[in-house]
């Protein structure tokens, strides 16, 4: 690629209900998913885009695209959630903005290096209040919907999922809640420690062909 004599801004937007992981010519550009993201001091004509969204069942977008120099290239994700078929539009150029809007904070857990489905995962006092409202409750679809908003919704640890997994008994309905998580605990490369909860290894097998088949990875 050639190099352009200003450095210039790529922004991607996505809607708040998909948030996702920019990617620049193979490097990530954001820890967090959001649903905004700004690269800046650009120097090449052209760049790979890849963005992966943080629910694993949404496919990646790759596409590459030529910002134009010294300008700050805004570029918008259409998302077509039923033919899950995503593009990325051009939506305008502006001049790039002296101050920089897109900024990351976010809890560093000790001896974690991998990718982060969420910033700040609860305080104890949160999680123990939520394990407390679940037990001796039974585990039926409406509490299992109420489990689901609050991990998507929430930022949770697999340490603080995994009492909360272990409360649901149907290993069917384990498996679906594990799957359906994945995409939001704060250390999502530590699912593996999940696994002790279920009774069967073909569930573990199951699970681990799901996320294979959504992230390329095995966990």
């Amino acid at each position: 690629m050639v190099g352009s004599a200003q450095p210039t801004t790529i922004t991607v937007q996505s809607n708040i209900e998909h948030p996702f992981y920019l990617y620049l010519n193979g490097e990530q550009i954001n820890k967090i998913p959001t649903s905004k993201v700004e690269a800046h001091d650009l120097v090449l004509t052209d760049y790979q885009i890849r963005i992966e969204f943080r629910d694993i069942t949404q496919p990646i977008l790759k596409e590459t695209v030529k910002p134009k120099s010294g300008k700050n290239s805004i570029y918008k994700v259409k998302i077509d959630t039923l033919k899950k078929q995503h593009r990325l539009e051009l939506y305008e150029t502006l001049k790039p903005s002296d101050v920089s809007e897109f900024s990351e904070s976010y809890y560093h857990m000790p001896d974690y290096e991998g990718k982060l489905g969420c910033a700040w995962p609860v305080d104890e006092s949160v999680h123990e209040d939520l394990l407390n409202n679940l037990k001796g409750q039974e585990i039926e679809a409406p509490m299992l919907f109420k489990i689901r908003s609050f991990v998507s919704s929430r930022c949770l640890t697999v340490d603080q999922f995994k009492p909360i997994l272990a409360l649901v008994e149907e290993e069917h309905e384990k498996e679906e809640l594990a799957e359906f998580a994945y995409s939001y605990l704060y250390d999502r490369e530590n699912f593996s420690e999940l696994y002790s909860e279920f009774q069967y290894s073909q569930t573990v097998a199951d699970i681990k062909r799901y996320i294979q088949k959504h992230t390329g990875n095995r966990r």
